[in-house]
């Protein structure tokens, strides 16, 4: 096997299947490559794995994926969400960006003028929250709406 077919298998299939023949063809311009030509390319492999996870959510819950599953869309039909994953994967999010929140329920049904089954999240919370990158991380692994709802306080107000 060419030193660069071997260098591309370092990347993500992914940049791979993106960037493939751009790839061979620069590396292809050199008669020869060089110990730091190496070194830049595995560089760049490390580089490419790291933006991917970063850019990709989904592939951060592999592990709590059913098994199988691997990183594709998890698809629901009515009453089949299993609440289990749901919470987990809710509450791995609600620490990971350390929300002062409490997981409450969950739900998956169709709403009054929607097309399609919506996921609904409940939560409680004292007050309110930037909760674009836990819908970001469950919109990766679901492929759906998803609505997080506050339904309560954590802690009773205080009366005077």
């Amino acid at each position: 096997m060419k030193l660069s077919k071997w260098l591309l298998r370092l990347y993500p299939a992914s940049w791979r299947s993106r960037y493939e023949e751009e790839f061979l063809a620069m590396l292809g311009e050199y008669r020869s490559l060089r110990l730091s030509d190496v070194f830049d390319v595995m560089l760049g492999a490390v580089d490419a794995h790291i933006q991917c996870r970063r850019s990709d959510p989904k592939r951060m819950h592999n592990d709590l994926l059913p098994r199988g599953a691997g990183s594709m869309q998890i698809e629901h039909h009515a009453g089949s969400l299993d609440k289990d994953f749901a919470k987990r994967l809710f509450e791995e999010g609600i620490s990971k960006h350390k929300l002062a929140m409490e997981y409450v329920d969950v739900d998956y049904k169709r709403y009054d003028g929607d097309e399609k089954e919506i996921l609904t999240l409940f939560f409680k919370a004292d007050d309110r929250l930037d909760l674009k990158p836990i819908c970001i991380d469950l919109a990766g692994v679901y492929k759906q709406k998803i609505r997080l709802r506050q339904t309560a306080r954590i802690s009773p107000k205080k009366q005077d």
